[in-house]
């Protein structure tokens, strides 16, 4: 029996090339459009970690946290809880949060007679409906004067 030299090479040849086309299609087939994720909902924070810089001790600081259903389903925030809530509150949407929408968790934070100088780090626990289901946010700050 006599092999085709020709047919051999053209094998070793298709092979790779053929494993590489799948490769590509199947990268292309997982690739979402936008930032929508699939299978339930999904929150996206613009950013997850404040740094509110030098602040006075008796200052009362007011920032938000923004974030964006990038999912494909209605988004809960079942709970929002700082871990200093006697200085740290919270204001957030206790409805639905259709696929596109976006909300804010609003916080105010005063820190007076509770902590000295120097950098401190807060942290406020959000739990939601998501596969996820909780996500940190943190915001810093250096209290420099009373």
């Amino acid at each position: 029996m006599a092999l085709d030299v020709n047919m051999t090479s053209s094998r070793n040849i298709l092979s790779p090339l053929l494993f590489v086309a799948l490769l590509l299609l199947a990268a292309a087939s997982c690739r979402q459009s936008g930032n929508i994720h699939r299978n339930g909902p999904y929150i996206e924070f613009a950013d997850t970690v404040l740094d509110l810089g030098d602040v006075s001790l008796n200052d009362t600081l007011r920032f938000s946290f923004s974030f964006t259903n990038t999912g494909d389903a209605g988004l809960l925030l079942w709970g929002v809880q700082p871990d200093c809530g006697s200085c740290t509150k919270v204001a957030y949407p206790t409805d639905t949060i259709a696929p596109g929408q976006s909300g804010s968790i609003d916080v105010t934070f005063n820190g007076a007679n509770k902590y000295g100088l120097g950098p401190h780090e807060f942290y406020i626990h959000v739990r939601t409906n998501t596969n996820k289901q909780y996500t940190d946010l943190l915001f810093t700050t250096y209290f420099s004067s009373l």
